[in-house]
């Protein structure tokens, strides 16, 4: 009894230890791979020391100095290129993105104009329907009487 209500914390333990063992060699394996990296950089940056040391000795520090400002001046002028050209590219890329945009808004405003054009034409077509019409002519010149009758009743009344 007692080692089956120990079962559950004792597999808890395992599963714990297990995890803990299972980080503890992928940390070790990191580690010796680190290390490993370290070891390669400080072999190749031995090389390039004891190159440049043999260089030194068989040139001279002038030569070697002025080998390096040639490569320097040619590393600034490729990068510079590298630059311009990356620039040139930029700018034709967002010209191209402009022009496309113009065109897309001289599409939209076209297509606004002939709505307007339409709904004008409609509207100007339904006015002239209007206006034809007895009835609406009849209303009017009654309402044009009415209001210069009213009108001319109201500077009567103001004059007086």
């Amino acid at each position: 009894a007692l080692a089956k209500a120990t079962e559950p914390i004792t597999s808890r333990f395992s599963a714990v230890l297990l995890k803990t063992q299972s980080a503890r060699s992928a940390a070790l394996e990191r580690a010796y791979q680190a290390r490993a990296a370290v070891l390669d950089l400080a072999a190749s940056t031995k090389a390039v020391v004891v190159g440049l040391q043999a260089n030194v000795q068989a040139k001279g520090i002038r030569a070697c100095a002025q080998d390096l400002a040639t490569f320097a001046q040619l590393l600034a002028r490729e990068s510079a290129a590298s630059a311009k050209v990356r620039a040139g590219e930029s700018l034709e890329s967002t010209r191209a993105k402009g022009l496309a945009k113009v065109e897309f808004v001289r599409q939209q405003a076209g297509e606004a104009k002939e709505a307007a054009t339409l709904k004008a034409t409609r509207l100007c077509a339904a006015t002239g329907e209007l206006v034809s019409q007895r009835s609406f002519q009849t209303t009017a010149v009654s309402a044009t009487a009415g209001a210069v009758t009213l009108g001319a009743g109201g500077a009567a009344t103001g004059a007086v």
